[in-house]
C-alpha cells in the first residue's frame, strides 16, 4: 500500500518545497522567513569557496527500494496544478481532485560525500556571520525528484482530461508523459530536473 506523502517526508527528515525550482543544488544555502513556509536561496557554498573540482554532483536512485508514495490534493477552486515536474495549466473546470502515486524516487547528491564535512567551519561562519535576524538558514545535502510517477484525476472523463492535456499540459526537463486506456497520466523522466524536497545538513536557526 502506497504510503501518504506528508508521512514519506517526516519519515526521511524531507523538508518540501512549497514552490521548487531547477536552480536549487546540493549545497546551496535557503534562508526561510520564521513562520513562513517559502525557501529563497541565499547563496550556494561551492560557488562561494570558488573550488569547482570538489563539488561535483550526481543523479541517483534513491536508497528506498519497493516505496510507493501517494500524494492527493484538493482542487476545488484552482484552474490549474503543477506538481513534480507536470503542469496542466486549464481545462480541470471539473476535477475535484488529483492524486499523484509516485513509483520511482531520485536524488542528487554529491559525489563526494565529505565535502561538505570538510568545508563546516568555513560554511559555519559564513552564515553567523552574514545571516539576517528573522531567518532559519539550511544548507541542502540532498535533492528528492519525482522520477516515475502516475496520475489521476476524479471528476473528469477521459476524454476531458485529453483536450485539457493537449492545450495545457506542461514537462520540465526530458520528462515525458502519456495517457493511459484507464485516464491516467504515466509521467517518466531519466533526469528529472525539479525537486520536490530536499535533506539538509547544517540548519541554523
Amino acid at each position: 500500500m502506497p504510503m501518504e506523502y506528508r508521512r514519506f517526508l517526516r519519515q526521511n527528515d524531507i523538508l518540501a518545497l512549497p514552490v521548487a525550482g531547477a536552480d536549487y543544488h546540493p549545497g546551496s544555502v535557503l534562508k526561510q522567513k520564521r513562520r513562513r513556509r517559502n525557501y529563497t536561496q541565499w547563496v550556494r557554498i561551492d560557488m562561494l569557496l570558488n573550488n569547482d573540482e570538489e563539488w561535483p554532483c550526481k543523479l541517483v536512485e534513491a536508497n528506498i527500494v519497493g516505496l510507493d508514495v501517494r500524494r492527493r490534493l484538493s482542487l476545488q477552486g484552482r484552474a490549474s496544478v503543477k506538481e513534480f515536474g507536470l503542469g496542466v495549466g486549464g481545462g480541470l473546470r471539473n476535477a475535484t481532485s488529483v492524486t499523484y502515486e509516485i513509483k520511482g524516487l531520485k536524488n542528487l547528491v554529491f559525489k563526494n560525500p565529505n565535502v561538505l564535512i570538510r568545508h563546516s567551519d568555513e560554511i559555519e561562519g559564513y552564515i553567523r556571520n552574514n545571516r539576517r535576524r528573522g531567518y532559519r538558514y539550511f544548507v541542502l545535502e540532498r535533492l528528492w525528484y519525482a522520477a516515475e510517477f502516475i496520475v489521476k484525476f476524479e471528476g473528469m472523463t477521459k476524454v476531458e482530461l485529453k483536450a485539457a492535456l493537449d492545450k495545457y499540459a506542461e514537462v520540465t526537463g526530458d520528462a515525458k508523459f502519456k495517457l493511459n486506456t484507464k485516464g491516467k497520466i504515466i509521467v517518466t523522466a531519466d533526469n528529472p530536473t525539479v525537486p520536490f524536497g530536499f535533506t539538509t545538513w547544517m540548519r541554523i536557526p
